[in-house]
């Protein structure tokens, strides 16, 4: 899915547009991302790493330097805040979808009419 640095997803849904893409994504995983992407990101941060390690808690853990339980800790919390079931690749990629919107929102400028 993800590696490092490198999205396998591709961009499709943001060459629509912020407006559009993010019309693919539920209200509360839209929050999630928005809410933590503001914050610094470490739940958007440790997802990318529990993608780019094949759903594998340990592995990612390890690339995140923390402890395992840690990394099922932040994951726990991801599930909470989105309802999302991590072990389900369709949820999983509405999350990653998310991630990848709300990441190039924040590096766009903001135009204002």
């Amino acid at each position: 899915m993800w590696r490092r640095g490198h999205p396998i997803l591709p961009p499709y849904p943001a060459r629509f547009g912020h407006e559009t893409a993010g019309r693919l994504v539920s209200p509360e995983i839209r929050r999630f991302v928005d809410e933590d992407v503001e914050g610094g990101g470490l739940l958007t941060t440790t997802l990318l790493e529990y993608v780019d390690a094949d759903l594998n808690a340990t592995v990612a853990a390890e690339r995140l330097y923390v402890h395992v339980n840690t990394v099922r800790y932040r994951l726990k919390k991801i599930a909470e805040r989105t309802g999302c079931d991590l072990r389900r690749l369709s949820e999983v990629l509405d999350l990653l979808i998310a991630v990848h919107i709300a990441r190039n929102a924040a590096r766009a400028p903001h135009h204002r009419a």
